[in-house]
């Protein structure tokens, strides 16, 4: 009896382990956060962009770099490298062997060319005798060629016919779209539904952020509008001081240089606790389960 139980403790005792290291790594994901950081330069010069994410303390590091037009891949674990790729772009290379398989054609060609003269000499001499037969066999040419031509007029009025029916399908389903997304919209619980949403993505954008941004960065997209638009939209989403971030915008010419530092976090648990709360809410399975009805299948 006595070993029974022991065997029940160890038992026990194992699954209470896995039960720990489990609760303990989710804890893990959900509230020790990812940090990322990106950084790169952009001007007539150089073209270099470098971004990393680290999790649990630098563990676990995923890195990617762009430096002349290299891409190269880094991804470890407690120091020890799992993948480590490098995607290089190398014209000369390429050239090389574009101009070994030129040489290589043209000197088939040659070949070939001689090739094509003898066998022109032997299609000649063919077709004489194919014209001499061709002249008892051309009444009854002419009567296969007006049937297939009748077979394409109406295979071709077919599809015509097929085209305006499906046409009209499509036309009567957006009708009926249009009717039941209007009536999607102008719900009264769809658009508290969609308030709350709104609530949540600017929580997200709160904690996601970036909380640390230098740099000097010279954009235009020349247009004075857009630009002046594209302005105010940073500084109301992003608020970062002048004295680390410096932005002068060109409002006549299309350009981008510059160079930038971005440094922020990212915690699971903040997903979770939206994905929470409007799995939660009755109103928004509602919206889910009305917006099903908004199918727009049709077989073109």
């Amino acid at each position: 009896m006595s070993i029974i139980l022991t065997i029940l403790k160890i038992v026990v005792m194992i699954l209470g382990i896995i039960l720990g290291l489990a609760l303990l790594l989710v804890l893990a994901v959900l509230f020790v956060p990812v940090r990322y950081e990106v950084s790169g330069i952009l001007n007539k010069e150089e073209k270099e962009a470098h971004a990393k994410l680290l999790w649990f303390f630098g563990l676990v590091k995923f890195r990617v770099d762009y430096l002349d037009s290299d891409i190269n891949t880094k991804f470890s674990i407690f120091g020890f490298v799992v993948n480590n790729k490098k995607k290089a772009k190398n014209i000369n290379k390429s050239t090389k062997k574009e101009a070994e398989i030129n040489d290589s054609k043209a000197t088939d060609s040659e070949e070939i060319a001689e090739n094509q003269f003898e066998d022109k000499e032997n299609m000649e001499a063919q077709s004489r005798n194919h014209e001499r037969c061709s002249d008892d066999k051309g009444t009854d040419g002419r009567k296969g060629i007006f049937a297939k031509l009748k077979e394409k007029v109406s295979a071709l009025v077919k599809k015509i016919k097929d085209l305006f029916v499906k046409i009209k399908k499509i036309f009567k389903e957006i009708v009926r779209l249009k009717g039941e997304l209007t009536k999607f919209l102008n719900d009264k619980y769809n658009k508290l539904v969609f308030e709350n949403i709104k609530k949540e993505l600017l929580y997200i954008l709160r904690h996601y952020k970036p909380r640390r941004v230098k740099g000097e960065v010279m954009f235009g997209t020349g247009d004075p509008a857009s630009t002046g638009w594209a302005l105010g939209v940073f500084f109301a989403v992003f608020k970062c001081p002048p004295d680390k971030l410096v932005i002068v915008p060109d409002f006549e010419n299309k350009v981008i240089e510059g160079n930038i530092k971005i440094k922020g976090r990212i915690r699971s648990i903040h997903a979770a606790l939206v994905a929470l709360r409007l799995f939660g809410d009755r109103k928004f399975r509602r919206m889910l389960k009305f917006r099903k009805r908004l199918s727009f299948s049709i077989n073109v």
